[in-house]
């Protein structure tokens, strides 16, 4: 399973959809990072693989993006994908 997180201006939390296999990870991916670089206006369309939930955003809204290859090692280890710093208190 591939994570693809789409991080919006001002938002808090990502939006995350999932997809089973790589390639259309890669595809879904390289569709958002267009609408970044071209600054398209209008929407972007995303599905879940894993949920088949469908959500809509405006293309211009997005700040980021990334894919993450879902591990079960980082998941029991309580890693969170990203790039986020992680702090030890």
């Amino acid at each position: 399973m591939y994570t693809i997180e789409v991080s919006m201006k001002g938002g808090s939390a990502p939006i995350v959809v999932q997809r089973k296999e790589e390639a259309d990870a890669e595809q879904t991916y390289a569709s958002v990072a267009e609408a970044i670089a071209q600054a398209k206006t209008g929407v972007l369309t995303l599905s879940c693989d894993r949920t088949e939930k469908k959500v809509t955003v405006l293309a211009q809204e997005i700040a980021a993006v990334q894919l993450v290859p879902k591990k079960a090692s980082s998941a029991s280890a309580g890693n969170r994908p990203g790039f986020f710093a992680q702090i030890d208190s």
